[in-house]
């Protein structure tokens, strides 16, 4: 059984040889409850690579309680890149009443952004190039700077066409007193046996 998709454009996907046995697949909660297995006692899962975890949780939470059997991967063999994205995206996002796109639109950093940005109603405009960018892109309090590298950014950054997060950062600068701040979210595992716990900017829990 293969829980949930991969996110557009992480790169994970299906294996190119199907393993033995019978593979199903549960992209949504709908999936879930509309499954069928000839075998409850042998039904086990793994999450797609590339999946964003949260939506993986909840097709999980429907199979777990349709098949009180199911086995699988432990929470830490789950790849959490893509849900770290997705929650730094969806954070920023938040308090922002700009998004200015620097880099490559089909990069798995840039679908999430607009996705969400859609959702919410948030303003968005594509600056490939400094000269695309027009007075009214920097109309606001607080401005999402977006950029991922392509081919013909250098080990020094994006290249000097100008566009980049760096350049469009340099151009805010002169237009008045300026902060930037950069915003990761990492999901590491933790050793067995350490129980949930929260300190300051830090979280843990277990699945």
């Amino acid at each position: 059984m293969v829980v949930g998709a991969p996110a557009a454009g992480t790169g994970g996907g299906w294996p190119r040889r199907a393993p033995a046995g019978t593979v199903k697949r549960a992209a949504t909660e709908a999936q879930a409850e509309a499954l069928t297995v000839a075998d409850p006692e042998r039904f086990s899962f793994v999450v797609a690579p590339g999946a964003v975890v949260s939506g993986a949780a909840g097709i999980l939470r429907v199979l777990r309680r349709r098949f009180p059997r199911l086995r699988g991967q432990h929470p830490w063999e789950w790849c959490y890149t893509t849900d770290d994205l997705d929650t730094a995206v969806g954070s920023v996002l938040g308090q922002s009443d700009a998004l200015l796109v620097t880099g490559r639109g089909d990069s798995p950093l840039v679908r999430s952004a607009l996705a969400r940005a859609a959702r919410s109603g948030l303003r968005v405009r594509e600056v490939t190039s400094l000269d695309r960018l027009r007075p009214e892109d920097v109309d606001g309090a607080t401005i999402t700077v977006l950029h991922t590298a392509t081919a013909q950014d250098g080990p020094g950054g994006p290249d000097r066409r100008g566009g980049g997060s760096r350049e469009v950062a340099r151009v805010l600068d002169g237009l008045g007193p300026t902060g930037h701040i950069r915003r990761t979210v990492r999901s590491t595992a933790l050793p067995s046996g350490l129980g949930a716990r929260e300190t300051a900017g830090e979280a843990s829990s277990a699945p």
